[in-house]
């Protein structure tokens, strides 16, 4: 199997920590990690922002969500994963 992208580690980051992926994909991105100082830092800056959000939910139970915060967030999100992979097709 060929080395792992960037772009294609930034696509499955996310389920990376949550043991989501099979065997091989992992071993393919602990691999890319191993030279990689970009995908490094975003995989720390990644679990940093979940451990914060995990703690902040603890320390506030009783807060809710408005529907309308859900709606515009995931709009957001994405647009911005529109753009980075625009951009990332544009610089291949």
């Amino acid at each position: 199997m060929s080395a792992m992208q960037c772009c294609e580690f930034r696509d499955i980051a996310d389920s990376f920590p949550s043991d989501e992926l099979m065997r091989i994909i992992n071993h393919n991105m602990l691999e890319h990690l191993e030279s990689c100082a970009a995908c490094q830092r975003e995989l720390v800056v990644g679990r940093n922002l979940r451990e914060r959000l995990r703690a902040a939910c603890r320390n506030a139970p009783d807060a809710r969500v408005r529907p309308e915060f859900v709606e515009r967030l995931r709009a957001l999100l994405q647009a911005a994963a529109s753009q980075s992979a625009f951009r990332e097709r544009r610089t291949l």
